[in-house]
């Protein structure tokens, strides 16, 4: 993936999080501050800007830019985005980073590393139209996630058991992605209560396992070859 001068990065980062082609007096030099620590990577411009997106107050995006010198902000930026070392610096103090939402959609994503497990405060995850191959098992690390996207994920053939860790988890997108099995695992969701498989046309059998999501209320299959449902889920109004 290659790097964006300052300039354009900025201007990224304007437009995701502020949306607007410039920032405003107010936030201009907090901006050029932030998008500093990226090292003009497109997926770490995205990532930070999830975390200044939802908060219009200068005060606390001088507290997100704290933490992103903090030894986790480091670690995430280094190993999960893979931003040089070199841009980041050290000796910084501040708050923890605690990433709530994470947006990749449509970016050329390669395999995200097994240091996301170290975002255990991720409540989402959205992947949408990445090239990813394969999920980390450290994804079952993070036991807060409510919400995952993996739609239009042609790459992905399989998921990892860790997956199904996932006790909090209430929607799963599985859409359009290259998916050729739903595994028996699926049942460990608990919470679940959307299913998203849509366009997945490899799936051709749902485990019986589904009829133990008790909470689901939306199973979507249009376009798949799947010509019937498990025994426990027809009796169901879904």
């Amino acid at each position: 993936m290659g790097t964006l001068n300052p300039n354009d990065a900025l201007q990224l980062f304007s437009r995701y999080v502020l949306e607007n082609e410039s920032p405003s007096q107010a936030f201009r030099e907090l901006s050029v501050e932030a998008v500093s620590r990226t090292g003009g990577l497109p997926l770490a411009l995205v990532v930070i800007g999830s975390l200044f997106h939802q908060y219009k107050d200068p005060r606390v995006w001088k507290d997100i830019i704290e933490s992103l010198g903090t030894l986790v902000g480091i670690l995430f930026l280094r190993t999960v985005l893979m931003v040089p070392k070199s841009v980041l610096g050290y000796g910084c103090t501040g708050k923890p980073l605690k990433l709530k939402c994470v947006k990749l959609n449509n970016l050329e994503l390669g395999n995200l590393t097994e240091s996301l497990g170290a975002l255990s405060s991720l409540v989402e995850l959205d992947q949408k139209g990445t090239a990813i191959i394969n999920l980390p098992d450290a994804i079952g690390g993070l036991l807060e996630l409510e919400k995952l996207s993996l739609e239009s994920c042609k790459r992905i053939s399989k998921l990892p058991r860790a997956l199904w860790a996932l006790r909090s988890l209430v929607y799963l997108d599985l859409s359009y992605s290259g998916l050729h099995e739903l595994p028996s695992g699926i049942g460990g969701l608990k919470k679940l209560q959307y299913l998203r498989l849509s366009g997945c046309v490899e799936i051709k059998k749902l485990p019986d396992s589904l009829g133990e999501l008790k909470l689901l209320v939306e199973l979507d299959l249009k376009g798949t070859s799947i010509a019937e449902l498990p025994n426990q889920l027809e009796a169901w109004k879904i």
